[in-house]
């Protein structure tokens, strides 16, 4: 993988009106370097992901900015189920200014700008037993349009860099149960709203229950 998000990636399922379904894709392993995304399935129903990880990646590029790499990725999906997957380790290169000179010249891998698990525009799915580890988002349940009715049970995120597991924009009627977080920089279990939402872009009724 090599390039943008959502244009490169390791393997794609594309579906076209709502084909392929019943399907199911299970034991892979995923790495290697390059930003993007490792797994990616747009458009699909009536599937199941079990037992895939990402791990020990690395991004390289002088002009990215949020969102280099991701690990496992849906998008406008529905009736799904996924569990036992991992994603670990997905790092990008950090240019930084040195602090004493001021010069771009101070140069490392860092977890920044990564996702382990990205769900978006999807409805009517479950994620059980799903674990990430130094990432800079562990889980991120976001974007706009109809997302809802979604659970994440005995999930873990640990040494990301911003957020555990998030619900943002316009998530709703989803639970987040039994999941723990360790060593979060920011937000454990943020829940938050567009800055101009309109009907679809604000989260509501969702639950964090018994999560530490």
């Amino acid at each position: 993988i090599n390039g943008g998000i959502n244009q490169y990636w390791g393997i794609k399922i594309q579906g076209i009106n709502k084909t392929p379904n019943d399907f199911t894709l299970r034991d892979c392993k995923f790495t290697g370097d390059g930003s993007g995304t490792h797994l990616l399935i747009v458009n699909c129903h009536n599937f199941t992901v079990r037992g895939c990880h990402v791990f020990n990646s690395k991004a390289k590029d002088s002009l990215g900015t949020d969102d280099m790499m991701q690990g496992l990725s849906f998008l406008s999906c529905h009736d799904f189920t996924m569990s036992d997957c991992t994603a670990r380790n997905l790092l990008t290169y950090e240019y930084r200014d040195n602090s004493f000179t001021g010069t771009t010249n101070q140069f490392s891998y860092s977890n920044i700008n990564t996702r382990g698990f990205s769900f978006s525009g999807s409805y009517d799915y479950s994620v059980t037993g799903c674990h990430s580890y130094n990432v800079d988002q562990g889980f991120d349940v976001t974007g706009s349009g109809e997302h809802k009715r979604w659970t994440f049970s005995a999930c873990t995120a640990t040494n990301c860099s911003a957020v555990g597991f998030k619900a943002a924009n316009g998530p709703s009627y989803g639970m987040f149960s039994n999941c723990i977080t360790k060593n979060i920089g920011l937000y454990a279990f943020p829940i938050s709203t567009n800055i101009y939402p309109d009907d679809h872009d604000t989260a509501r009724y969702c639950t964090v229950s018994n999560c530490k």
